[in-house]
Protein backbone atom coordinates (compact mmCIF):
# COMPACT_ATOMS: atom_id res chain seq x y z
CA UNK A 1 0.00 0.00 0.00
CA UNK A 2 1.25 3.22 -0.79
CA UNK A 3 2.39 5.58 2.08
CA UNK A 4 -0.51 8.45 0.86
CA UNK A 5 -3.06 5.90 1.28
CA UNK A 6 -2.18 4.79 4.80
CA UNK A 7 -1.86 8.11 5.95
CA UNK A 8 -5.38 8.40 4.68
CA UNK A 9 -7.07 5.67 5.83
CA UNK A 10 -4.90 5.96 9.47
CA UNK A 11 -6.53 9.68 9.75
CA UNK A 12 -9.93 8.93 8.60
CA UNK A 13 -10.09 5.97 10.41
CA UNK A 14 -9.33 8.48 13.47
CA UNK A 15 -11.36 10.72 12.50
CA UNK A 16 -14.63 8.36 11.71
CA UNK A 17 -13.47 6.94 15.54
CA UNK A 18 -13.66 10.88 17.09
CA UNK A 19 -17.22 11.25 16.42
CA UNK A 20 -18.09 8.70 19.91
CA UNK A 21 -15.99 10.47 21.83
CA UNK A 22 -16.76 13.21 23.93
CA UNK A 23 -16.79 16.56 22.09
CA UNK A 24 -17.95 19.42 24.93
CA UNK A 25 -18.26 19.15 28.73
CA UNK A 26 -20.81 21.18 30.34
CA UNK A 27 -20.34 21.02 33.74
CA UNK A 28 -24.48 20.82 35.41
CA UNK A 29 -25.43 19.44 32.28
CA UNK A 30 -23.15 16.63 31.34
CA UNK A 31 -20.71 16.30 28.75
CA UNK A 32 -21.77 15.37 25.37
CA UNK A 33 -20.23 13.26 22.65
CA UNK A 34 -20.38 13.56 18.67
CA UNK A 35 -22.84 11.40 18.06
CA UNK A 36 -25.17 14.02 19.84
CA UNK A 37 -23.74 16.73 17.67
CA UNK A 38 -22.69 17.11 14.50
CA UNK A 39 -20.44 13.35 14.48
CA UNK A 40 -22.82 11.94 12.18
CA UNK A 41 -21.92 14.16 9.75
CA UNK A 42 -18.46 13.91 10.34
CA UNK A 43 -18.41 10.10 10.83
CA UNK A 44 -19.45 9.33 7.57
CA UNK A 45 -17.83 11.71 5.65
CA UNK A 46 -14.15 10.12 6.79
CA UNK A 47 -15.54 6.70 6.15
CA UNK A 48 -16.11 7.83 2.70
CA UNK A 49 -12.46 9.02 2.64
CA UNK A 50 -11.64 5.86 4.45
CA UNK A 51 -13.00 3.16 1.86
CA UNK A 52 -11.84 5.82 -1.11
CA UNK A 53 -8.38 5.26 0.13
CA UNK A 54 -9.04 1.28 -0.24
CA UNK A 55 -9.91 1.63 -3.18
CA UNK A 56 -7.88 -0.36 -6.62
CA UNK A 57 -4.60 -0.37 -7.02
CA UNK A 58 -3.84 0.35 -3.64
CA UNK A 59 0.06 0.69 -4.86
CA UNK A 60 0.06 3.51 -6.37
CA UNK A 61 -0.78 7.17 -5.14
CA UNK A 62 -3.96 8.56 -5.30
CA UNK A 63 -5.51 10.17 -9.12
CA UNK A 64 -6.33 13.52 -9.28
CA UNK A 65 -9.81 12.26 -8.74
CA UNK A 66 -9.13 10.33 -5.99
CA UNK A 67 -7.09 12.78 -4.77
CA UNK A 68 -10.14 15.60 -4.54
CA UNK A 69 -12.79 12.32 -3.11
CA UNK A 70 -10.27 12.37 -0.08
CA UNK A 71 -9.54 16.31 0.63
CA UNK A 72 -13.31 17.22 -0.11
CA UNK A 73 -14.49 15.26 2.76
CA UNK A 74 -12.30 15.91 4.65
CA UNK A 75 -12.46 19.27 4.65
CA UNK A 76 -16.70 19.18 4.72
CA UNK A 77 -16.00 16.97 8.03
CA UNK A 78 -13.42 20.02 9.66
CA UNK A 79 -15.43 22.86 8.44
CA UNK A 80 -18.83 20.77 10.09
CA UNK A 81 -16.74 20.74 13.28
CA UNK A 82 -15.62 24.22 13.25
CA UNK A 83 -19.29 25.12 12.45
CA UNK A 84 -20.62 23.26 15.45
CA UNK A 85 -17.86 24.79 17.87
CA UNK A 86 -19.02 28.13 16.67
CA UNK A 87 -22.86 27.00 17.34
CA UNK A 88 -22.04 25.81 20.50
CA UNK A 89 -20.09 29.11 21.46
CA UNK A 90 -23.37 30.95 20.06
CA UNK A 91 -25.33 28.15 22.08
CA UNK A 92 -24.37 28.31 25.78
CA UNK A 93 -22.23 31.58 25.60
CA UNK A 94 -24.80 33.12 27.85
CA UNK A 95 -24.76 30.54 30.43
CA UNK A 96 -21.46 31.31 30.58
CA UNK A 97 -21.38 35.26 30.97
CA UNK A 98 -23.52 35.72 33.73
CA UNK A 99 -22.37 36.08 37.91
CA UNK A 100 -24.01 32.80 39.00
CA UNK A 101 -21.79 31.07 36.28
CA UNK A 102 -18.34 32.41 37.36
CA UNK A 103 -19.08 31.93 40.95
CA UNK A 104 -19.72 28.79 40.33
CA UNK A 105 -16.76 28.12 37.86
CA UNK A 106 -19.24 26.91 35.05
CA UNK A 107 -17.49 26.96 31.81
CA UNK A 108 -18.42 24.69 28.47
CA UNK A 109 -14.87 22.71 27.48
CA UNK A 110 -14.33 21.33 24.11
CA UNK A 111 -13.22 17.99 24.38
CA UNK A 112 -10.69 15.90 22.67
CA UNK A 113 -13.13 14.29 20.43
CA UNK A 114 -14.06 17.79 18.82
CA UNK A 115 -10.21 18.81 18.09
CA UNK A 116 -9.46 15.64 16.90
CA UNK A 117 -12.20 15.65 14.71
CA UNK A 118 -11.18 19.03 12.94
CA UNK A 119 -7.02 18.18 13.32
CA UNK A 120 -7.77 14.49 11.05
CA UNK A 121 -9.50 16.67 8.47
CA UNK A 122 -6.95 19.44 8.08
CA UNK A 123 -4.40 16.68 8.87
CA UNK A 124 -5.42 14.48 5.35
CA UNK A 125 -5.84 17.62 3.04
CA UNK A 126 -2.49 19.22 3.48
CA UNK A 127 -0.95 15.70 4.10
CA UNK A 128 -2.83 14.18 0.92
CA UNK A 129 -1.95 17.40 -1.35
CA UNK A 130 1.49 17.90 -0.19
CA UNK A 131 2.40 14.32 -1.08
CA UNK A 132 0.95 14.78 -4.43
CA UNK A 133 2.61 18.07 -5.02
CA UNK A 134 6.09 16.21 -3.72
CA UNK A 135 5.86 13.37 -6.06
CA UNK A 136 4.96 15.91 -9.34
CA UNK A 137 7.95 17.80 -8.18
CA UNK A 138 6.37 20.92 -7.92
Amino acid sequence: MHAQRIIVAFFAFLGASSAFMPWIDIPIFAAKSGTELCGWLCFSFYVFSFLISLLPKIKNQFTDIQLFLVIAPAVLASSAVIWQMLHLREEYGALVNNPISEALDFRVEYELGLYLSLSCGIFIAVVSAAIRLISKGI
